[in-house]
């Protein structure tokens, strides 16, 4: 159902002493999942931006591992988000 997200490496910003933080955005981008995913997997990409400007690009990794859900598991699966009404 979900897939927890992590950076694969920790990200720094360096600036000036005495110059005013700039404000940075990000944009997410997630690759094609193709089941079984292990823990490490790359699943996308993280770009930190400065005026729309792309500064660092960083992996987007799993940090758990997901087997294929069975026939059975996705039936249910499907059945369930119908009676809550999760549908997308």
């Amino acid at each position: 159902d979900k897939i927890d997200l992590v950076l694969k490496d920790d990200v720094n910003v360096v600036t000036r002493v005495g110059s005013t933080p700039k404000k940075y955005t990000y944009s997410i981008k997630l690759l094609e999942v193709n089941y079984p995913i292990k823990k490490g997997d790359t699943l996308g990409k993280l770009y930190l931006k400065d005026d729309k400007k792309i500064i660092k690009e960083m992996d987007l990794v799993t940090n758990t591992d997901i087997r294929k859900a069975g026939l059975l598991k996705q039936y249910f699966g499907v059945l369930g988000n119908l009676f809550t009404g999760n549908v997308n």
